[in-house]
């Protein structure tokens, strides 16, 4: 297979898995402090007191969520692509940042919470991608 074939199959596979574990992180934290049965999802200041009333815990356990997803995408985009270069993990990071900001956008946050979550969907994929090269050759 072409090296820019596997690069881009790792990425998706990466990015399947990356996208699994922040939808349990979130649904797991939903289950954990549930919101209202008449929650209006389409209105930005309803949202924005909900989010505000969640307590640390739910927003941190979302965060760990992005977190591990960004390590584990990195890690295994690099492992799949068989290639110790960034490239495979800097694309699983542009595409955890932007679905991020898309998120962030929707869904009123703390202030904190938009830098903390835009940091780690950047930081942690290219800690994944470091820490899988090892033992892997540069192409």
């Amino acid at each position: 297979m072409p090296p820019v074939v596997r690069r881009a199959a790792a990425v998706v596979a990466a990015l399947a898995v990356a996208m699994l574990v922040i939808t349990l992180a979130e649904g797991l934290s939903g289950r954990l402090y549930p919101p209202p049965a008449n929650l209006d999802l389409t209105n930005a200041e309803v949202m924005r007191v909900y989010v505000a009333s969640l307590p640390l815990t739910a927003l941190l356990l979302v965060l760990a969520g992005y977190g591990v997803a960004g390590l584990v995408g990195g890690w295994l985009a690099t492992r799949l692509s068989n290639a110790a270069v960034l490239r495979p993990a800097i694309a699983v990071a542009a595409v955890l940042l932007g679905g991020s900001i898309m998120n962030l956008r929707a869904i009123p946050h703390p202030a904190w919470f938009w830098g903390a979550n835009l940091l780690l969907v950047v930081v942690m994929p290219l800690l994944g991608a470091r820490l899988a090269s090892r033992n892997l050759t540069t192409a």
